[in-house]
């Protein structure tokens, strides 16, 4: 489908954004499209305030400073009240378990919560014991490589996405939603791979592929995707030319620099890792505002 002649509609079929693997492709490409209409809007000088006087709490790790500017500014913008809590990675996976303290959270005055895990059965538990909205924040970033993608390229069917770094489960929401959106992933892990029965799940939609090598599995692509961990592997200007001439290199937050991909690639042409994070506000507003909508 090209998303150029998608109208968006102004509902989702879900009350939560957990992961792009449970979203339907339409709910994507309105997302996408809706965010891409906040965010001119914004840059006409246009004020929002669809969060007056909601309370929306996020749970981050301490070490995702970008998410949580983001969070905090998506919620400001739009006239909420943000909450942060830091917590280590121990903490935030005991506290994601904690049935109590989310079946009281309406009666706390909480609208919505924020989360960061790659646990997908802890978004989905708290999802099953609390009426409030819950935002997976690594969806959100998905979503926002897709906009980026969409901004750059013009279009995002018939790209080829190379994702490029040791692959976890975590990576699953960006496959599933780029072949929604009817690109072709090559995953590029030299060390790990997705689980066949995800990646059978994924031919439903498009052409999954797995490489350990990198030269191959970043051959042609239009746009690079460079995960945290590089699983032995840097994105730089001696293997950047195997990709398309006009390729863009996005990157999971926080970027890795001069260990997943060099200095030289993120200060050059090719990168548009900088409007990605400027993406990622315009994404966190747009599905705060549709899910609270939709509540």
């Amino acid at each position: 489908m090209d998303i150029n002649k998608v109208s968006p509609r102004d509902y989702l079929n879900t009350k939560h954004l957990l992961s792009l693997s449970s979203t339907e492709s339409d709910d994507i490409y309105t997302l996408v499209k809706k965010s891409k209409e906040i965010k001119l809007r914004r840059k006409a000088g246009e004020k929002f305030s669809s969060l007056s006087g909601k309370n929306i709490v996020s749970l981050a790790k301490k070490s995702y400073v970008t998410n949580r500017l983001a969070f905090e500014m998506a919620v400001q913008s739009l006239g909420g009240n943000a909450y942060s809590v830091s917590l280590t990675g121990a903490e935030i996976e005991e506290i994601l378990k904690d049935v109590d303290t989310f079946r009281s959270l309406p009666m706390l005055g909480v609208s919505a919560v924020v989360v960061n895990t790659a646990i997908t059965e802890d978004a989905e538990l708290i999802k099953s014991i609390t009426s409030v909205p819950i935002i997976n924040t690594i969806a959100c970033n998905h979503l926002a490589a897709l906009l980026t993608t969409w901004e750059k390229k013009n279009k995002l069917s018939d790209l080829k996405i190379a994702i490029v770094g040791k692959y976890g489960k975590m990576q699953n929401s960006l496959v599933s939603g780029a072949v929604k959106c009817g690109m072709t992933v090559n995953i590029v892990s030299t060390t790990c791979r997705p689980d066949e029965e995800f990646l059978e799940t994924c031919k439903l939609y498009g052409d999954v592929y797995h490489y350990n090598n990198l030269k191959e599995g970043i051959h042609g692509a239009d746009v690079v995707y460079v995960l945290k961990d590089s699983d032995g592997m840097c994105i730089d200007k001696d293997n950047i030319c195997y990709a398309a001439e006009d390729a863009t290199v996005i990157a999971s937050n926080p970027v890795a620099r001069d260990i997943s991909v060099s200095s030289e690639i993120l200060d050059g042409e090719h990168a548009a890792v900088a409007e990605q994070t400027e993406n990622l506000l315009y994404v966190e507003q747009t599905v705060l505002s549709m899910l609270l909508k939709n509540k």
